[in-house]
């Protein structure tokens, strides 16, 4: 053994060249070494996306270079249109294919190497100026015969309500100045396109045969040939971009770039739109990035004018000089009226910013610039203050010389501090010298040729960059912030050790006992209250206000203040002073000692109700109070009071609880559930069964739903009603519901291997809208179906209408990956909401479940229920989707169901659920 892995690796020394594959084990060397000595013939598509040569090279010649180079396989290749290569290597007469979609239905015959890259749908156009289904009205859509994406074809055009001809054609690329149907490779780099789905993502296939080769590819790929297809498709991208461009242009404007060597280009330093990256010498953002990708496209330079420190005046003065031939500006800018415009290539928001201090009465803008013009649309010409630079600007504002400012910066302004508003959208262009209208001509054919989509993918990139760059600078921040206060922490509490000796010896305790603002005694006070007054008998009061928050959003501190002071003022003529104390906030403490506590809390309500400053700005209180005995701690009261008030909170009005014994008990359960929940999760939660019955015969139980039960051996049994909630207020209701699904996946592959279920019977469970909602659902669920050697067919998940409430684009791509895991999809607890009922005919789904609820409105309103049932049922049975009635607990209800020919019934009068003896007890 020993002796073999010597001898590989000094055949491996001497024989692999850099340019050569180097295996990664012995085992590969030995596979590699097998293969070599048969012929491997590759399938590669013959067409205008896969042959184009770019740089000296194409996608095919880099895939067989793969092959046959790096890999040094006896590579035969037969190229041929994508219908016959596809067909040769499904029929094994061919033993790889070069690019091939992961589609389900190829995985019985194809081994797929890691993704080469990602696919989505579009219709694309070369010269169609297609931007929203308005402009595909009346046009004929060009697709491959046999066309595996028709369906989300039509699926397009139901969800869009347009109708259009489609025609089947041999070669969509003959066909693209019309608007054909292609998948994101073909549709790089063209103007126009519009995205209507995904498809699978795009690999190199291999027969199951060589399913050992798939490693060896995709080492290959991370080595060197992704880089090589990323690069080649970039700059395919660019070619037909410069080649859509060079054909737009006029014979003037082509000697006109043959003259021009570079442009001179003004970028602020420091913008929204532009900024000097220090670090990479660069100018970033979205202004450059356009230029940038415009200047590939003309294959000319742009070069910014002067140093990188220009703000925008000094730019301004210099293209008023003609220093400057191209400067970025708004339409918006009265100074630019006598210059010329590109066409529009971003739409910049500007906000006011103001200070919450203030009162908006000086508003500072910089002089010359778009803001000064948006000011004027806003604000009395009294009102507005011009400043040569921002930096002046900015600092006039901390000195609160101005109230606000007009700006797009927002990020570097504190939300605790000042307020923003958006004022209005203004289109950004760029500005060029009157003379030069051929030069305005070609940038803007250049933009032409870049497409809509171009564009909005480089405005996309600049905002990632952006804020990435924002979030590097903010960790500097709390890094240094961190190291700061690391070193001044000792000082700080000797400093607050000697003030505070420093004030007691001076006898000025009381500032420090006593809420500055309302005078009220504070938490200090209370401790010591409670220190001296535990054996006291009494009322505990806490007391929270309604709305408080809003308040200091919508008007201010100031105005805040004001409620704090007037509350304060009606607790001491209700309560007193003495044992009445603001803890924090919005929340205060009182505690009484008489027993006329009914009294005085009517007396408060009264006062509130006739409050001027309370009614205006809609405060009101919820209030909890605990009778406290003798025998019980003022802490535990006051615990128990903020329950109550809690409870109260929930009300959304003034309202007053007790924190009774069962109350005091039901949330002390709470929190014992909250404390355990995460723990108990995986040993103490576990499933039953509740059967699904044919409605015409009940009698054939067609599947059954898998439902979660907790024991526990200190709280005994906890409902679900319980449990859920608090899993979702956690955020781990997603921990229980991958439990379920994979005791799920677990109990339905025992029962089929005993042969206890039939072809048909369907196991489901629930998914939570939150775990719905993670990115990692669909490769979860297929895992543990992997992990039990499960298929998909004998399984149903079900959702509920709120989980469509949410990303509805994602939600159907994640319903569509599971569909093709053969998972049937049903709709839970459905009962005909609007938004629902419309989605209905385009969901990914096979079966609607009623609600409980649509049941007892039959049951409480005969007439109501059944037209409301009937239609339902009616209107699913309409659209081909299986219908199930939960919550069956009569027999009149069952055959009322069964007139109106429900299919599936689910209830107690068929039976409760039970655990895994289900065939058993059934």
């Amino acid at each position: 053994m020993y002796l073999k892995i010597l001898l590989f690796i000094v055949f491996s020394i001497t024989i692999f060249s850099d340019e050569m594959y180097k295996p990664k084990s012995l085992e590969e060397q030995l596979y590699l070494e097998k293969i070599r000595k048969k012929e491997f013939i590759l399938s590669l598509q013959k067409s205008e996306v896969t042959e184009s040569i770019i740089n000296g090279t194409n996608l095919n010649k880099i895939i067989l270079e793969l092959f046959e180079d790096y890999l040094n396989l006896n590579v035969k290749v037969e190229k041929s249109d994508w219908n016959k290569a596809y067909l040769d290597f499904k029929n094994g007469k061919s033993d790889a294919i070069g690019l091939i979609t992961r589609r389900p239905e190829r995985k019985s015959f194809t081994e797929f190497s890691k993704k080469i890259f990602g696919e989505d749908l579009y219709l694309v156009s070369r010269k169609e100026k297609i931007v929203s289904k308005d402009d595909l009205k009346g046009k004929p859509i060009f697709i491959y015969k046999n066309d595996s994406s028709l369906p989300q074809l039509h699926n397009f055009f139901k969800r869009e309500n347009i109708s259009n001809e489609i025609i089947e054609v041999d070669d969509i690329m003959d066909h693209l100045d019309g608007i054909v149907l292609s998948s994101g490779l073909y549709a790089n780099g063209q103007p126009f396109k519009i995205k209507i789905g995904y498809i699978p993502d795009t690999s190199i296939g291999v027969s199951k045969e060589y399913a050992p080769l798939i490693p060896i590819l995709n080492n290959a790929l991370s080595e060197k040939y992704e880089e090589k297809i990323d690069n080649y498709l970039i700059n395919k991208k660019l070619s037909i971009q410069r080649s859509n461009f060079k054909n737009k242009l006029t014979e003037i404007e082509k000697d006109y770039l043959k003259k021009v060597e570079k442009i001179t280009v003004g970028l602020e330093s420091d913008s929204t739109l532009s900024r000097y990256s220090k670090k990479n010498k660069n100018f970033t953002g979205i202004i450059p990035n356009i230029l940038k990708k415009s200047s590939q496209v003309m294959d000319i330079e742009y070069k910014n004018f002067g140093t990188t420190q220009y703000e925008w005046n000094e730019l301004y003065k210099k293209f008023l000089d003609k220093k400057i031939q191209v400067l970025p500006t708004s339409l918006f800018n009265s100074n630019f009226n006598q210059y010329l415009f590109s066409d529009v290539i971003y739409s910049l928001k500007v906000f006011l910013v103001t200070n919450k201090k203030t009162n908006n009465q000086l508003i500072g803008v910089l002089k010359n610039s778009v803001y000064e013009d948006i000011a004027k649309m806003f604000f009395f010409p009294e009102q507005i203050i011009t400043f040569s630079s921002n930096k002046n600007l900015l600092l006039a504002l901390q000195k609160l010389e101005i109230d606000g400012l007009v700006t797009s910066e927002i990020n570097e302004f504190d939300e605790n501090h000042f307020e923003t508003e958006e004022l209005s959208t203004i289109p950004i262009v760029l500005a060029f010298q009157k003379e030069d209208d051929i030069l305005r001509g070609i940038f803007n054919k250049a933009l032409e040729s870049l497409g809509n989509s171009e564009l909005e993918n480089i405005i996309t990139r600049s905002h990632r960059e952006e804020n990435k760059e924002i979030f590097i600078e903010k960790q500097k921040i709390k890094i240094l912030f961190k190291i700061f206060i690391a070193g001044l922490i000792l000082a700080l509490i000797t400093i607050f050790t000697l003030i505070y000796k420093f004030l007691s010896e001076k006898n000025i305790s009381r500032t420090l006992r006593r809420d500055f603002l309302t005078n009220l005694p504070n938490r200090v006070l209370f401790n010591e209250f409670c220190q001296f007054n535990q054996k006291n008998k009494g009322t505990a009061i806490f007391i929270d206000l309604n709305n408080f928050k809003q308040v200091n959003d919508k008007f201010s501190h100031k105005f805040g203040d004001q409620v704090l002071i007037e509350v304060a003022k009606i607790l001491k003529e209700i309560f007193g002073d003495e044992f009445t104390f603001r803890i924090s906030g919005d929340e205060f403490y009182s505690f009484l000692l008489d027993k006329d506590y009914k009294i005085k809390l009517a007396k408060l309500k009264l006062k509130t109700m006739r409050s001027k400053i309370l009614i205006n700005y809609n405060i009101s209180f919820s209030l909890g109070y605990y009778l406290k005995s003798e025998n019980e701690s003022l802490e535990d009261a006051f615990k128990y009071a903020g329950m109550a008030m809690r409870e109260a909170k929930l009300k959304k009005e003034y309202f007053v609880v007790e924190a009774s014994p069962e109350l005091i008990a039901l949330k002390t359960r709470e929190l014992k559930i909250k404390e355990i929940l995460n723990d108990s999760i995986k040993n103490e939660l576990y499933l039953v069964f509740q059967p699904k019955v044919n409605a015409l015969n009940p009698e054939i139980i067609v599947g059954a739903e898998a439902l979660c039960r907790w024991e526990n051996e200190e709280l005994g049994f906890i409902s679900p009603t319980e449990f859920i909630s608090l899993a979702e207020d956690l955020k781990i209701i997603h921990s229980i519901d991958f439990k379920i699904a994979e005791e799920t996946i677990k109990t339905l592959k025992e029962w089929i291997e005993n042969n206890k279920i039939s072809k048909d019977f369907r196991l489901s469970f629930n998914l939570s809208m939150q775990t719905f909602d993670r990115d990692d659902i669909v490769s979860t669920i297929e895992f543990f179906l992997n992990k039990y050697g499960v298929s998909g067919k004998n399984l149903e998940i079900e959702i509920t209408e709120s989980t469509l409430s949410t990303n509805i684009s994602k939600t159907l791509e994640k319903l569509k990956y599971l569909k093709e895991l053969d998972i049937s999809i049903a709709l839970d607890d459905f009962t005909a909401g609007y938004s629902t009922t419309a989605l209905l005919p385009v969901l990914p789904i096979d079966i609607v479940k009623f609600d409980k609820s649509l049941i007892d409105l039959f049951e409480n309103n005969r007439k109501k229920g059944t037209i409301i049932y009937k239609t339902l049922i009616k209107m699913t049975k309409d659209l081909n989707l299986t219908t199930v009635a939960e919550g069956i607990e009569l027999k009149e209800q069952y055959l009322f169901l069964k007139k109106e020919k429900i299919d599936i019934i689910q209830g107690y009068y068929f039976g409760k659920p039970v655990k895994k003896d289900f065939f058993n007890k059934y």
